[in-house]
């Protein structure tokens, strides 16, 4: 038992699944979520002329789950200054990269880059190149 409610913000289309079963969408570090993600974007895809990115969110799961890799972003980049060494985060999805580089962009001491395919993507944070 689950109501999306949607939107479009920042180009995208934006969905707010809420109600009794919206927790289930998360549970296996939200897989059940992307699932259904990818589905509503593969539908969505198939007019190329109104095609735009889908986030899907549950309960709040996403915000709450960006907070983390911002989080963990932040503190790379202080391990990033501290020892000039880059650092590699674990692989996330693409929402979630995005929000560990945006963290980061007015950083003067670091920059981001995405290393990697598919699912194996990751952020690195290295220091900036002079």
């Amino acid at each position: 038992d689950v109501t999306a409610s949607l939107r479009v913000a920042d180009g995208r289309l934006v969905g707010d699944l809420t109600g009794p079963d919206a927790e289930r969408l998360t549970e296996d570090e939200g897989r059940p979520l992307e699932a259904l993600q990818l589905l509503v974007a593969a539908r969505a895809a198939k007019d190329p002329k109104t095609r735009v990115p889908v986030v899907l969110d549950a309960a709040g799961f996403r915000a709450r789950q960006q907070a983390v890799f911002v989080q963990k972003a932040m503190d790379a980049a202080a391990r990033v200054k501290a020892d000039r060494q880059p650092v590699e985060l674990e692989p996330m999805n693409s929402s979630d990269r995005r929000a560990a580089h945006l963290s980061l962009k007015d950083d003067p001491d670091v920059e981001t880059r995405s290393e990697g395919e598919g699912p194996g993507q990751r952020v690195v944070i290295q220091p900036k190149s002079v």
